[in-house]
């Protein structure tokens, strides 16, 4: 199997863990506000939504990057894999909103 691969797998799952429900939260929310009239409560859902979805993504690539040297020589096997998964770390907030 490819280091691309590897590193990539690892980051798909970080990127499952760092949206978190975010886009399925954000949909519920901002429906229920326009359901009910409430224009200022579906910029409100949407807000609080983009605001958890940076904190949980951001806590995923900092344990990304944090975890990077044990990851790479336990799970993958291939200490090569450490500066990718490092690289991937700071990427995810913006790759998972």
């Amino acid at each position: 199997m490819g280091l691309l691969q590897l590193v990539l797998t690892v980051g798909g799952f970080a990127g499952t863990l760092g949206s978190a429900g975010v886009r399925v939260a954000a949909l519920q929310l901002t429906a229920r506000a326009w359901g009910r009239g409430d224009r200022p409560g579906v910029a409100a859902a949407l807000f609080a939504c983009l605001r958890y979805g940076l904190l949980v993504s951001a806590t995923v690539g900092a344990g990304l990057i944090l975890l990077a040297g044990p990851l790479s020589r336990t799970l993958l096997r291939e200490p090569r894999t450490a500066l990718a998964l490092r690289t991937v770390g700071p990427l995810l907030p913006r790759a998972t909103l």
